[in-house]
């Protein structure tokens, strides 16, 4: 609410607000400030439904989950939250969701007594597939962060890179030149 008001008189800018909220909107585009309470909102939804819907059922439970996700991957893919120098986490964001509804999804066909022992195979060797591929795309994505803050790093400033310099060697580089001073330092003899 705060956060919203704040938005509306144009305040959100201003160091006061940024000193004591910022770090909750300062990734999201000014119409989603108030997206860190959306995140937080799912997860307790989703924490809700699988600690106190146990009187519903498994079934019942893993619906609701799956209805609470379609929503949020609604609103992601509809706000698009995150401003554009953190537009990856758009993409990593929807990943995710997709993943955990086809987790939940596929928990749903586990759960039923009528599929058989190939079909419960072919349903967990699915959902390990996504959870493995998803694992694998942020680490791509985050490597791709790590050689950009590297590249920028105030370690390589006055270090000239080529262009066709491979990112496992810039790592290497900015790992030499940041710990330079530690291990670099004259050893003192004990007289």
């Amino acid at each position: 609410i705060y956060l919203s008001v704040k938005r509306r008189r144009g305040q959100l800018e201003s160091l006061s607000v940024k000193e004591k909220f910022g770090f909750m909107y300062g990734a999201y585009t000014e119409h989603c400030a108030f997206w860190d309470c959306v995140i937080m909102l799912r997860k307790a939804a989703l924490a809700l439904v699988l600690v106190f819907g146990a009187s519903l059922g498994s079934n019942m439970q893993g619906l609701t989950a799956v209805c609470i996700l379609i929503l949020s991957l609604y609103l992601q893919t509809r706000l698009l939250p995150y401003r554009t120098e953190y537009e990856s986490l758009n993409s990593i964001e929807i990943f995710s969701l997709l993943v955990s509804l086809f987790t939940f999804m596929g928990g749903l066909y586990l759960n039923d007594s009528e599929i058989a022992e190939h079909g419960r195979m072919i349903v967990s060797v699915i959902a390990a597939c996504l959870i493995l591929s998803f694992f694998l795309f942020f680490l791509y994505d985050l490597h791709g962060k790590i050689v950009t803050y590297c590249k920028l790093s105030p370690e390589l400033d006055g270090v000239e890179l080529e262009d066709d310099v491979s990112s496992v060697r810039v790592i290497a580089m900015w790992i030499k030149n940041r710990f330079k001073p530690i291990f670099c330092q004259p050893s003192r003899s004990i007289v």
